[in-house]
């Protein structure tokens, strides 16, 4: 049996930024509007070019923090994923039913913002969230186990913007 690298809070944190930014489908969803509903953007073409490594976009429409009362959603039409780090919490030996003093649960909040242009052509919310649980939801990004998908919400409605939050849950271990 192989020993379990010790990952920090940073750590979990940035390779489940990363595996977001370097994910082609969903940078497509959250930068092309749709034309018509059943137009898939994730499709490369010539107008639509690849994203993935184009930090340029990739910042427009990826932000690290959570947002203010909408005051960071864009004046034009666009999707924007906030990506920022929830609540911390002890995990539970599962053998015994006591506190795990050096295991914890980190949770990682995902939200995604669209505007009406995306989604009254192209339904980009529900896409979108389709994406991020098939990127996250029990795979392996960092930590110890595989990634968890806790909850999902409706935020309220910020000017012409839509958005879910998805909560996700990962455990780290420190020395």
């Amino acid at each position: 049996m192989g020993l379990v690298k010790i990952m920090s809070v940073y750590d979990i944190f940035n390779k489940m930024y990363k595996h977001a930014v370097t994910d082609e489908k969903l940078m497509r969803l959250l930068f092309y509007v749709a034309e018509h509903r059943d137009d898939d953007v994730t499709i490369k073409t010539d107008a639509r070019p690849n994203i993935v490594g184009d930090f340029d976009v990739i910042n427009q429409v990826v932000k690290i923090c959570r947002p203010n009362e909408g005051d960071l959603l864009p004046d034009n039409a666009q999707c924007v994923l906030y990506i920022y780090l929830g609540e911390f919490e002890n995990s539970v030996m599962v053998n015994t039913g006591t506190v795990n003093p050096t295991s914890f649960y980190q949770y990682v909040n995902l939200d995604a913002y669209v505007h009406e242009d995306y989604q009254n052509t192209g339904f980009a919310l529900a896409k979108i969230v389709d994406r991020l649980l098939a990127l996250f939801n029990q795979v392996h990004v960092g930590g110890v186990g595989a990634v968890k998908f806790m909850t999902a919400a409706k935020l309220d409605d910020v000017d012409k913007y839509e958005g879910m939050q998805i909560k996700l849950r990962n455990m780290y271990t420190q020395n």
